[in-house]
Parts: structure tokens; sequence; C-alpha cells
């Protein structure tokens, strides 16, 4: 005899299963388009920059791109995995060795996104983003980084140079300090200086 409990999770699985793979992990908004950031935290060396996603869909939840700095001047790659109106986006950056982290929320309109970055030298903090475009179209696409490209004034556009200069200079002294503390325990390590005996 068979038991209506065991009826019903067969068909429970059968419905679960039957949903397209897409359903699990899509976004909620189309986020192709350029996006202004400002990101903000004590200490940050993150200058504000722009995110122009190129590539995704709202089925797949993945959207890719360039990031930017407000004259256009293209610095990394960005990969966003969305689900539902939550975000993370990997950006790593081409003329460092460093990679930034952003998590947030989109809002409902797919106008604004806002919540927290965090990077590979420790440092983190909170940042608040606005679309600056509709989103990309092919022909927009092949423009790569400059596709909507967004409207600053020389003064935002002096105090973000003036932020990426100050974020190359302090990730030019950590690196400093880390090939001068690694030559340090190669030293004392060959030659058995400050052992304790």
């Amino acid at each position: 005899m068979v038991r209506p409990r065991s009826v019903v999770g067969v068909l429970l699985a059968g419905v679960l299963l039957a949903l397209p793979a897409a359903a699990w992990g899509a976004a909620d908004v189309d986020i192709r388009g350029a996006w202004r950031f400002q990101p903000a935290g004590a200490g940050t060396a993150l200058a504000d920059q722009v995110h122009v996603l190129t590539t995704g869909t709202t089925t797949g939840g993945v959207f890719s791109g360039d990031t930017t700095y407000p004259d256009g001047g293209r610095f990394g790659t960005v990969t966003y995995t969305v689900d539902g109106l939550g975000f993370t986006a990997v950006n790593p950056y081409t003329i460092t060795a460093y990679t930034a982290t952003w998590t947030g929320t989109i809002s409902a309109d797919g106008q604004t996104m806002s919540g927290t970055w965090s990077d590979t030298l420790g440092q983190r903090g909170g940042f608040t983003a606005t679309r600056t475009c509709a989103s990309a179209k092919t022909a927009e696409a092949k423009q790569s980084s400059q596709a909507c490209p967004p409207r600053y004034t020389p003064e935002q556009k002096r105090y973000a140079e003036e932020r990426r200069r100050a974020y190359a200079n302090s990730n030019l002294y950590f690196q400093g300090m880390a090939v001068a503390w690694g030559g340090a325990a190669v030293y004392f390590g060959a030659t058995g200086a400050g052992a304790v005996p």
C-alpha cells in the first residue's frame, strides 16, 4: 500500500526537478550599463570609479565588464554574481596586484546599489552606486569602458585622481614593507641570528 506522504514527496521532488536551472540564482533586474561608485571608509584609498557592465543576463545572474576612473581610463575588470537583488562583485585590478570585493543590494527599481567593500590590503568600508545610463546595448558593448560615460565636474575628477594616487602610493609602501620583511626573514633564517639558545 502506497502511503499518501510518499506520493506527496515524490510529486514535490518532481516539481522541483522540473524547474529550469535558471530559476536558481537569477537576478531580479538587468544591471548592464554604467554605475558610478562612491566608496567610503576611514583611511580608504579606493577612488571613485565607474563599473561598466557590458555582458550578462538576468537568467544566469552573472554580469561582467570593466572598471574605469571618472575620466574613462580603464584599470580593471569586474564580475558580478547576482541572486535576486543581492550581489557579490570581484574586481581585480590590471595595473597592480590588488583585488576589491563588493557585496551589496540593488534597489528594486534597478537604479542604485549600496553595501560594503573589502580588499586584499585588509581595508573595508561602505559604498553607494548610482546608475549613470540605461542598459548597455550591443553598440555600447563594443565601446566597453567608454559605454555611457558619466559626467563629472573638474573638481570631482581632480579629487578622484588624488585618491587614486594615494592608493598607488600606499600600495607601493605595503609592497616595499613585504619585500623588506621577507628579506629579513631570509637573512635571520640563514644566519641563525636571533635564535633562542
